[in-house]
């Protein structure tokens, strides 16, 4: 595998941390835009993207997006229907989409409601659908925005589950031991096809997998998060000063 350097960026507080985020998203939005005419972003699920969608629902942010371009997807959800209290589409829209009231056909999610392994089927359906129309040359991404969990998971690829050996598929129905059920999530073979992957990671509590992950550049690929590793792309990893605490040389 080729190793792929990310690029790491240490902020003071969360508001700091966003607002980088936001112009990371922003450039990359207008950029794709600007070269192809459309931009595809994959959202994340958890508690600091949900204060990042907040932060970009303001005009500030809102005004500086081409929005009319964008397409929406998601890097995973949880099997409940889209009014769930633990559905991520929910979060992202109630954080985020309802101020963009953006038309249906540009906001394409995890249908959580469906059997697992056949909502899986169908949003790579629809990837590739949407990429087709588009007119792209490749199906892939513009942005991945991701998430870390404590245990090195990003999107629901967990550590240990059969999804980090899809090889092929661009949409997985992934079982997660732990959950004691199925999660729907983005692959590897998708995630890797990003032109740019932001992860974005705030919290002491991520701070020691943060360190595991970065020490000694460390690439024994023991985490998940390792594994993403876009083939024409770019990875940035922007952390807060809590989740960065245990790295040495940073500089905030």
């Amino acid at each position: 595998m080729k190793i792929l350097i990310p690029e790491v960026a240490y902020y003071k507080d969360h508001t700091s941390l966003f607002r980088g985020a936001a112009e990371k998203f922003v450039k990359a939005a207008n950029d794709s835009v600007e070269m192809q005419g459309y931009f595809f972003v994959a959202l994340a699920g958890g508690n600091t993207p949900r204060d990042f969608y907040r932060l970009l629902a303001k005009p500030e942010w809102r005004e500086r997006m081409p929005w009319e371009k964008t397409h929406i997807f998601f890097g995973d959800e949880r099997c409940v229907p889209p009014d769930h209290s633990d559905s991520n589409y929910r979060m992202a829209r109630e954080a985020l989409l309802d101020d963009l009231a953006l038309p249906d056909e540009q906001i394409h999610r995890m249908a959580g409601e469906q059997e697992p392994h056949a909502a899986a089927v169908a949003y790579e359906r629809e990837i590739r659908r949407v990429c087709v129309e588009a007119g792209m040359k490749r199906v892939g991404l513009d942005l991945a925005l991701l998430g870390l969990g404590t245990d090195g998971h990003t999107a629901s690829l967990f550590p240990g589950t059969a999804a980090l050996q899809e090889k092929i598929k661009l949409a997985a129905a992934n079982y997660v031991e732990k959950f004691n059920s199925y999660r729907l999530t983005m692959t590897l073979p998708m995630l890797n096809r990003a032109f740019d992957v932001i992860f974005l990671v705030a919290g002491e509590s991520k701070a020691d997998v943060v360190y595991e992950i970065f020490k000694a550049h460390n690439r024994r690929f023991q985490y998940p998060a390792e594994l993403v590793q876009p083939k024409s792309g770019n990875v940035y990893w922007l952390l807060d000063d809590a989740t960065a605490s245990k790295l040495q040389g940073r500089s905030m």
